[in-house]
């Protein structure tokens, strides 16, 4: 099961609100298979599993170890039940129930009405958690139709992201940066706000990401790179997605939405990434007003912020009109502060990343 769950993660980013999933395939005590959900809507990890074996006899009598219970339905693939019970597999052990509505428990009824032995991975086994934590964006997705959500900055020792001079490039090393484009990569969608993209320009290209811009009044350039390569969303407001500067983007193919008034409602947006885009996570990565919007939300429903990941200088910056890492109102009385159910610290050449989980899902 831990092999399995380490070929699961080599879906990361690519199977949207899909779940990350890994088969392996033994008989007579040896690996004849592997697979993995490589993709969204292209096969799961039990076929690619299957058609991984060399010789087909090899399958009849085997036993799988699957991460995730096989699904039942017909969605974008054919149910991975048929393939199982065509291949001839005696045994499946099955390290999580799938808590996907059209699933939940089917797919371990089929197989054992079809003659096969399925056993279930205690919740009390040590490698549970590994696997709940594998696919967090999913369980997220299944319960509450929402994507997980996990906030991104850059900043000094004490809290900046820019001088008070404006200033900004660049406050943490060039390691950080590299590594926080790759964690980028992990992700459905991208969000920044309009003034990070009229001031600093940025392209926020990640591998089939949509990258998301928020801009309740519509002030953004017409010139902006990132409207230049692959999808963009503008999530606006109402009165300005009815002005003549909307009309120039909708004939330029960019997709507009409103998502309220004037400012935009992100609960709303972040429904509708997944409901509509097959999001199942996103990255935020504003300044200090995005940030500060998400985390007013979170402070009034927990579901906003899931996990943050903080690259931090050692050294500082200060002033007062310097912007900080989270702006908007904030929180007003200590007592109802949200502590992380989980956090680290990582040092790189030069900076620390913090990491901190507020959400951990269950099925």
């Amino acid at each position: 099961m831990k092999e399995a769950i380490e070929l699961a993660r080599n879906g990361y980013g690519k199977t949207r609100t899909n779940p990350l999933v890994g088969a392996i395939l033994y008989k007579d005590g040896k690996k004849i298979g592997e697979g993995w959900h490589n993709k969204f809507g292209v096969e799961h990890a039990e076929v690619n599993a299957i058609r991984s074996v060399r010789n087909v006899r090899d399958l009849k009598g085997a036993r799988m170890i699957v991460t995730l219970e096989p699904c039942s339905h017909f969605g974008k693939t054919p149910p991975c039940v048929d393939a199982i019970v065509q291949a001839g597999i005696a045994e499946v052990f099955v390290g999580m129930k799938d808590p996907f509505s059209r699933v939940a428990g089917r797919g371990i009824k089929a197989l054992r009405d079809a003659g096969i032995k399925v056993e279930l991975l205690s919740r009390k086994d040590a490698l549970y958690p590994d696997l709940l934590a594998l696919n967090q964006p999913f369980l997220k997705v299944a319960k509450y139709g929402l994507p997980y959500v996990c906030m991104k900055a850059g900043m000094s020792l004490d809290g900046k992201i820019a001088s008070s001079a404006g200033m900004s490039k660049w406050i943490t090393s060039n390691e950080s940066r590299v590594h926080a484009k790759k964690l980028r990569e992990k992700f459905d969608a991208v969000v920044v706000g309009v003034n990070t993209v009229n001031v600093d320009d940025p392209s926020l290209l990640a591998k089939g990401a949509l990258r998301v811009v928020l801009d309740g009044t519509l002030q953004i350039s017409k010139k902006s790179k990132i409207l230049k390569n692959g999808p963009v969303l503008i999530a606006c407001g109402e009165i300005a997605l009815n002005s003549e500067k909307a009309d120039w983007f909708k004939k330029k193919g960019v997709e507009l939405v409103s998502f309220g008034k004037n400012i935009v409602n992100l609960k709303k947006l972040l429904s509708y990434l997944t409901a509509e885009h097959n999001v199942g996570s996103v990255y935020v990565e504003g300044g200090s007003g995005v940030h500060g919007a998400f985390y007013d939300a979170f402070l009034k429903d927990s579901l906003m912020i899931d996990e943050i990941n903080f690259y931090i200088a050692p050294f500082l910056l200060g002033g007062e009109k310097a912007l900080s890492v989270v702006g908007g109102r904030g929180l007003g009385n200590l007592a109802f502060k949200k502590e992380f159910l989980y956090s680290s610290v990582e040092l790189f050449k030069k900076d620390y990343l913090f990491r901190g989980t507020l959400n951990f899902y269950r099925p």
